[in-house]
């Protein structure tokens, strides 16, 4: 059984990354993977910031899932293999984000005011986020690219529809969200990990 513990805030904070309702445990393995893991605070952040406006509130899982999806697609040959590429990468002739939430003021606004106030829901995120891009903890979503929240009136959305270039493969729900990854349409092996 893991020992559960709270780890200190590694962007520079000394706030846990847990509160009375949501523990963000560590095994040593995982301890041991947190203080080795090498990257930049930039892509701590803005994975972040990401998981904030997508999934704030919503159950560890979900948080790390959606934390997944993003660094998942640093190994997909159809997306930027850095995670700022990822998620700078923008549509509709580069006037908005792939990641819809980075183009809402209000969600930057809050995440701001979270990040200055070291708050619960954005020491979660930060821990979740590291956790993703440094792989110490299992992926739940087998690596799953997308994600999205199904339409009630479907019971799908955009990320488990095929389109012309890919197939939506390894569909998984976890929390809101649903998750999938991406084929080829010519190709019969995944392209993610």
């Amino acid at each position: 059984m893991a020992l559960c513990q709270c780890q200190t805030d590694l962007t520079g904070g000394s706030t846990a990354y847990c509160n009375s309702t949501n523990i963000f445990c560590l095994n040593n393995e995982e301890v041991k993977c947190f203080a080795e893991c090498i990257n930049g605070p930039e892509e701590i952040d803005l994975t972040a910031r990401i998981v904030f406006g997508e999934a704030r509130g919503e159950c560890i899982e979900e948080q790390l899932a959606l934390a997944y999806s993003i660094a998942n697609r640093v190994n997909h040959t159809g997306y930027p293999d850095t995670i700022e590429g990822v998620i700078g990468k923008m549509y509709k002739k580069g006037r908005v984000h792939e990641y819809n939430t980075l183009d809402n003021h209000n969600h930057n606004s809050s995440f701001e005011e979270a990040r200055m106030q070291h708050t619960a829901a954005y020491n979660l995120t930060i821990g979740v986020s590291v956790a993703a891009i440094c792989q110490c903890k299992p992926d739940p979503t087998n690596g799953a690219t997308d994600f999205c929240v199904p339409d009630p009136s479907k019971g799908s959305c955009s990320a488990t529809e095929d389109n012309k270039y890919y197939h939506s493969v390894n569909n998984i729900r976890i929390g809101q969200h649903m998750f999938a990854s991406r084929a080829q349409v010519d190709s019969v092996q995944l392209i993610g990990k």
